[in-house]
C-alpha cells in the first residue's frame, strides 16, 4: 500500500558510467517550490516545471540534495534508489525540524504529510555534464496520498501532523479519523540496500524489533509499527514505521 509516491526510476541508472567528478552545483536548491501535479510528481527526474514562490500555491519543495560518490555511483538500480530514499530522508527531517533537541536520533523520526519524500537524479543531459547528485524534495500530501497545494514552506516547521494508520485497515487516514496510530518513527530494516523485499510478514517482525529496541534507546514504549510494503519497497522505501511515545 503506497501512501505517496516515493517515485523512482525506470530504466537504465547511468550515473556510475561517466568517470566525471561528481558535481551538486546544479541540485536545486533548498527551498525551491514547485506547483507539481500528481503525474509530474510521478518521475525519475525533476518535470520540467517553472519554481514559483514559496508563499503562492505549491505542492513539492526542495529539501536538499546528496552527492552521488564512490559507491553509490556504481549501485545496481534498485540499491541506488534505496540508498537516495534513506540519505534523503534525514535530509528532508533535518529540513522541516531544524535544530531543535530530540529524545531520539533526529533521523529516526517520520516525516509529515507536508514532506513527504520523492527522489530525484539528474536529467541525461545534466549527467553528461557532470553532474552527480539526488534532490531531496518533498510533497504536501493528503492521506490519501495525493499532491496538495499549500502556500507557505515547510522548513523549521516542525514534524505535525504526524503519519497516521488505521489500526483497523492498516491504511494511512487522516489523524483525526477513529482508530488512528501515529507513526512518530522509522527504523531501516535491512542493511544492504539491494535486498529483496522479505515478505509481509517478516518485514512487520522485523519492523516490530526494530522499533522496540530504538524506543527502548530513551525507556519509551512502542505502541504500534507497519511496513507499507513491497511497492513503496521497490521504490526505495525500506522503512518500518513505528508509534513511539
Amino acid at each position: 500500500m503506497l501512501f505517496y509516491r516515493s517515485t523512482l526510476a525506470v530504466g537504465a541508472l547511468c550515473l556510475g558510467l561517466l568517470p566525471i567528478a561528481p558535481a551538486v552545483a546544479d541540485a536545486p536548491a533548498p527551498g525551491t517550490c514547485w506547483p507539481f501535479s500528481d503525474r509530474q510528481w510521478d518521475r525519475s527526474t525533476i518535470a520540467p516545471v517553472s519554481p514559483v514562490d514559496c508563499y503562492s500555491n505549491h505542492t513539492a519543495e526542495a529539501m536538499g540534495s546528496v552527492p552521488v560518490t564512490g559507491k553509490a555511483a556504481r549501485m545496481s538500480e534498485r540499491a541506488f534508489w534505496a540508498w537516495a530514499f534513506k540519505k534523503c530522508h534525514t535530509v528532508g527531517i533535518t529540513y522541516v525540524w531544524g535544530n531543535d533537541p530530540a529524545p531520539l536520533p533526529v533521523s529516526s523520526y517520520a516525516r509529515p504529510m507536508s514532506a513527504q519524500l520523492a527522489t530525484y537524479m539528474p536529467t541525461p543531459r545534466q549527467r553528461k555534464a557532470g553532474q552527480r547528485w539526488v534532490s531531496c524534495v518533498g510533497f504536501n500530501t493528503t492521506p490519501t496520498g495525493r499532491a496538495a497545494s499549500r502556500l507557505s514552506p515547510i522548513a523549521f516547521t516542525g514534524l505535525m501532523p504526524r503519519l497516521c494508520v488505521s489500526t483497523k485497515t492498516w491504511k494511512w487516514q487522516s489523524c483525526s479519523a477513529p482508530n488512528s496510530a501515529q507513526m512518530t518513527n522509522v527504523v531501516w530494516l535491512k542493511k544492504k540496500y539491494g535486498a529483496k523485499y522479505p515478505g509481509t510478514p517478516k518485514a512487520v517482525a522485523m519492523a516490530k524489533k526494530k522499533c522496540t529496541a530504538l524506543a527502548g534507546k530513551r525507556g519509551l514504549t512502542v505502541r504500534t509499527w507497519y511496513v507499507p510494503g513491497k511497492a513503496s519497497w521497490t521504490y526505495g522505501d525500506h522503512f518500518g514505521y513505528c508509534e513511539i511515545s
